[in-house]
């Protein structure tokens, strides 16, 4: 009976368009798998040190997770220490590619997208990055605890799942139909 659903599942569900990057206008510059972009060198010395002036007069932080309300973050600590599903790149204003995806699939009507989760992608202790781990990061920053705009930012999405197998995340802002 699963079986029979899941095919059923497969031949109604929309057409969906899917790649290793997702340009909203024109192609999309680099191939999959690109060591790196264009402007990056990638025999760039290793090593030395940065020092980093905040754009702000805030020279001082109390707190480590910058998507809260309360106290001051460190200047830039979100773009340092966090990674997202796809990234953007100079060269391509409205093109995004995996970062902790390995691909992106987005349906025919654009009303959802099903990220499949790059195997290589890690915590700093070693621990893959599951799907859980993404939904556990989208309700923490849409909850009352965080910003609000980013549950404003968020709003139109009306529902988030994942695979058990931990490999996929998917989020519609289609209205929802006979789904927990």
């Amino acid at each position: 009976m699963r079986t029979f659903l899941l095919y059923l599942g497969m031949l109604l569900s929309p057409s969906v368009w899917a790649a290793h990057a997702y340009a909203q206008f024109g192609d999309i510059k680099y191939p999959e798998g690109f060591s790196h972009f264009s402007y990056v060198n990638p025999i760039a010395p290793k090593g030395g040190e940065i020092v980093m002036v905040s754009p702000s007069r805030a020279s001082s932080f109390d707190k480590y997770n910058p998507f809260t309300l309360k106290g001051t973050a460190p200047p830039g600590l979100g773009s340092l220490m966090l990674e997202t599903l796809l990234t953007g790149n100079s060269d391509e204003p409205t093109t995004a590619y995996g970062l902790l995806a390995e691909d992106v699939s987005v349906a025919k009507d654009k009303l959802s997208v099903t990220f499949r989760l790059n195997p290589l992608a890690r915590f700093h202790n070693g621990d893959p990055v599951l799907a859980l781990d993404v939904k556990y990061s989208f309700d923490r920053i849409t909850s009352k605890e965080a910003a609000p705009q980013f549950r404003t930012y968020f709003s139109e999405v009306a529902r988030w799942w994942w695979s058990r197998s931990g490999k996929f995340a998917s989020i519609s802002n289609a209205p929802m139909r006979n789904c927990r």
